[in-house]
């Protein structure tokens, strides 16, 4: 008590003493304070666990163990039948030429040529006798060839495979060229009496011209003659003509004697 009593015996040792144990006292308390919040810490997760020891009862430290993680499995992927790429069918040789062309969706058919042909002869089919109908090209222009004939004239036509338009045609006299008799047109027109430039009866140049340009279905002013000629073809006497119009070559040969168109063609430029 004699110890305290000198720290309280005068008013400066008091205060002294007081501010002291207040001192004390607060120092004391936020050590408390401090103490109180690291113990009331949570405990640490992950792998801050796996470094705190734990203590068995004989004194040994053991690791502490981790927390169980569910072990992550891979998914499975089935597996499918190995894809395998479709066979390649063979190439085929692309195909030229009119057999090729034949397919084309813009052509005329067989059919529709020989309707051509046949109304420009003003014939039908049971009308004529057909020598020959195909596909072929004629300087790289894709034409259905047909012949026919009658009991008077031979025909060959050329048929644009894709217009339809005539591109050539011929007309001859049945029989001509096997020595047969010719035969007189009777579509053509009347013929003159007048004699030929040889002294023999027929028609003359001038009526042998109108009868060319009125079969072409032209007039003689739509026309322009390039050969106007009184030839011979196997002791026959006949006119060759040549006369153009709107670019369309036309070729006629005339019977002198009795006015019969022998052949004729026409060609596109």
């Amino acid at each position: 008590m004699k110890r305290l009593k000198y720290f309280f015996e005068t008013p400066a040792r008091a205060a002294l003493s007081t501010l002291c144990l207040v001192l004390f006292a607060v120092l004391l308390g936020v050590g408390i304070l401090l103490s109180a919040g690291v113990f009331s810490k949570p405990p640490a997760s992950g792998r801050e666990n796996a470094r705190n020891l734990n203590h068995d009862p004989s004194g040994q430290t053991t690791p502490a163990a981790l927390p169980e993680i569910p072990a992550q499995t891979k998914a499975v992927i089935p597996k499918t039948p190995e894809q395998t790429e479709p066979a390649v069918p063979p190439k085929i040789p692309a195909q030229t030429g009119p057999a090729a062309a034949s397919e084309s969706s813009s052509q005329i058919t067989l059919e529709e040529a020989k309707a051509v042909a046949l109304s420009d002869a003003g014939l039908t089919d049971s009308d004529v006798t057909y020598l020959k109908t195909e596909l072929d090209y004629d300087d790289q222009t894709l034409i259905y060839d047909i012949e026919f004939y009658t009991k008077t004239y031979e025909y060959d036509y050329e048929i644009h495979a894709h217009t339809g338009i005539i591109y050539h045609k011929e007309q001859d006299t049945y029989g001509q060229h096997a020595g047969h008799d010719t035969a007189r047109d009777l579509n053509a027109p009347p013929f003159s009496s007048d004699k030929t430039s040889d002294g023999a009866s027929g028609i003359d140049l001038e009526t042998a011209r109108a009868i060319a340009v009125s079969h072409a279905d032209l007039l003689l002013s739509d026309v322009v003659f390039t050969k106007e000629k009184l030839d011979y073809d196997d002791g026959l006497s006949l006119y060759e003509f040549e006369f153009f119009y709107n670019g369309i070559e036309y070729e006629y040969e005339i019977d002198a004697a009795t006015g019969t168109i022998l052949e004729f063609n026409f060609e596109y430029p």
